[in-house]
């Protein structure tokens, strides 16, 4: 691994704890324990989710979790929950595998992996690891910090 690719990993990883530290927040400010079916998911959520991923052996070290979102219920079932209710709870999970986009969906509740989707002709949005390496790409290159010099 190269000097710009392991500043790009630490800076994903970096980036995913304070998605995960930002999540936790908003979880002990809300203090739900049964939250309302649009609720965003929570810290214990996430690890479910990541934990599912794991045993399903189809997340490798190639696998980059582009964004993980609470799979929206169907709306009827929204507009008839009340409070103590209990609907189930999945989460979308956009993967980048290798050189491919893949939609996993993801049942909290009974932590199973319910399918995994490969998007064809589609890519997922640039990670934040990638933006800081094409920008130590470029810094790098003797073409641009020569054009950089004459400015």
């Amino acid at each position: 691994m190269t000097r710009a690719e392991n500043s790009a990993a630490k800076l994903q990883r970096a980036l995913l704890w304070l998605a995960v530290l930002i999540v936790a927040i908003r979880a002990i400010v809300a203090g739900a324990d049964n939250p309302h079916p649009l609720d965003g998911l929570t810290v214990a959520e996430y690890e479910i989710v990541s934990a599912v991923l794991a045993a399903s052996g189809k997340v490798t070290d190639e696998s980059h979790l582009v964004l993980v979102n609470l799979a929206e219920p169907d709306k009827q079932q929204v507009l008839a929950w009340k409070p103590g209710d209990n609907l189930p709870r999945r989460a979308l999970v956009t993967i980048r595998h290798q050189r491919q986009l893949i939609e996993a969906l993801v049942d909290i509740g009974e932590r199973t992996l319910v399918s995994w989707t490969a998007i064809e002709g589609a890519q997922p949005a640039l990670l934040g690891s990638e933006w800081l390496l094409s920008q130590q790409l470029v810094r790098a290159d003797p073409s641009w910090q020569q054009a950089i010099k004459r400015r």
